[in-house]
């Protein structure tokens, strides 16, 4: 199998600055995606020519428009609020503090938190989460249409022999996209929790260990609220955007280079189907597929093309636009909710006729008692 990993981190300096504990992206393959899959320990560092910084486990670095891609999700990143950043560190501060069964010095730090809380949720009353982490990871596979094909293949053989985990060890591989991650503090109920906190150490009268614990319980309740949002660019798309740019741009005297450039742009499109990131008969792919075949088409006539060009470029701009916004369930685990939900609905109804059945029958044993 061709398959190359790239893992890239932002440190959430939104929150902490250089205090934040992802100063380095974790040891991909171990908790990551895809944990099965053995990496090179040594991480290569690179500082791509936007000024970002990201990790590969391979020397070479990505394409450029890759690394274009990367920075525009990495300048997506909203500055927080200063009372946020603030009151997450004075919150870390009381934490340390209870740990040290210094409740009173505690109670104090936490009466600032709170108000640096009701602060932020006075000047910013639309803010109801604040991102604290994005993490990038790119992984690349490097087969053809004709080795993802036969890889589907192979896989479907095996499960038919029941040989799951390694048709599992073939399926996992089949991924080519630009994955991002972003973790979102929940604001509400972290000032609620704060305040809850607050509360049960005011209401002790000796500090007790017991009322510490409490606290301590709530306030990581506070600090590990998040909420998790898994993107997933495909790389076949940027692919074949690049492509069609790159065909754009020549001169029409070179038809031949502007045509190898198309054919790569359709072989991309076609990995994308294989691999799932899109349908064969969904609008998009065939209007896609559709105008790139009306360029060929009038360079064999030497035709203009620039009417063309514009529609299929506008069609990829909607494309990726739609699918850096669009949060992952995959289709698997929609399948498998929607089985469990119909399963869950069969057993209840089984129960309840079962029910029914027992009670007839214990009718019918009280009838024919003499």
């Amino acid at each position: 199998m061709k398959v190359n990993i790239v893992t890239s981190m932002v440190a959430a300096t939104l929150l902490l600055g250089t205090a934040m504990l992802y100063a380095e992206p974790g040891n991909f393959g171990v908790n990551g995606e895809n944990a099965w899959r053995s990496v090179e320990q040594k991480r290569i560092k690179h500082v791509d020519a936007f000024g970002d910084t990201y990790y590969t486990y391979r020397a070479e670095k990505p394409k450029i428009f890759l690394e274009h891609e990367v920075h525009q999700h990495q300048q997506s990143i909203d500055a927080s609020p200063q009372e946020v950043v603030d009151a997450f560190k004075n919150t870390l501060n009381a934490v340390t503090l209870l740990h040290e069964a210094k409740s009173k010095e505690a109670i104090e730090t936490l009466k600032k938190v709170t108000q640096q809380l009701q602060t932020a949720q006075h000047n910013h009353p639309k803010l109801n989460q604040v991102l604290v982490s994005q993490e990038i990871t790119i992984v690349q596979y490097l087969g053809d249409s004709k080795q993802i094909a036969a890889s589907l293949v192979l896989a479907e053989r095996l499960l038919k022999e029941r040989s799951t985990q390694s048709a599992r060890e073939i399926v996992l591989r089949l991924e080519d996209a630009l994955i991002v991650e972003n973790t979102y503090l929940m604001l509400n109920t972290y000032a609620a929790n704060v305040t809850k906190a607050l509360a049960v150490l005011e209401q002790g009268v000796l500090f007790q260990k017991d009322e510490r614990d409490a606290a301590l319980l709530l306030l990581n309740m506070a600090l590990n609220d998040v909420l998790n949002e898994r993107v997933r660019v495909p790389i076949p798309f940027l692919k074949a955007q690049n492509f069609v740019l790159s065909a754009a741009a020549l001169d029409a005297s070179k038809p031949d280079e502007i045509n190898a450039y198309l054919d790569a742009a359709t072989e991309e499109l076609k990995r994308a189907v294989l691999l799932g990131y899109i349908k064969a008969d969904s609008s998009v792919y065939k209007a896609l597929e559709r105008e790139i075949y009306h360029i060929q088409e009038a360079l064999k006539g030497q035709q203009k093309t620039e009417s063309f060009y514009g529609l299929l470029k506008h069609k990829f701009e909607e494309l990726l636009k739609e699918t850096r916004h669009k949060i992952i369930q995959s289709d698997a685990e929609a399948k498998v909710n929607t089985y469990e939900r119909k399963e869950d609905k069969k057993a209840f109804e089984e129960k309840k006729i079962f029910k029914n059945e027992a009670i007839e029958d214990e009718h019918k044993m009280l009838n024919t008692r003499p």
